[in-house]
């Protein structure tokens, strides 16, 4: 099942990440992970800028889990 519209970058990045993680269609799997890695990349220079605590936490958490 293809994103018939892809969320605002600068919200819902947990929800894209949650989709990613749980896709099972190997076809689908590429395009929400870059989907996914994209909106938290942008989300997480916005946070930069003004961060809050929790969200800034499980950005980084996220992102450490990547590697």
């Amino acid at each position: 099942m293809a994103l018939a519209h892809r969320p605002s970058f600068s919200t819902g990045w947990q929800l894209l990440y949650e989709c990613a993680i749980l896709e099972l269609d190997g076809t689908l799997l590429p395009d929400r992970i870059d989907v996914a890695r994209r909106a938290m990349l942008d989300r997480a220079e916005e946070v930069l800028k003004e961060p809050s605590g929790e969200e800034h936490r499980a950005l980084s958490n996220v992102r450490y889990e990547d590697n």
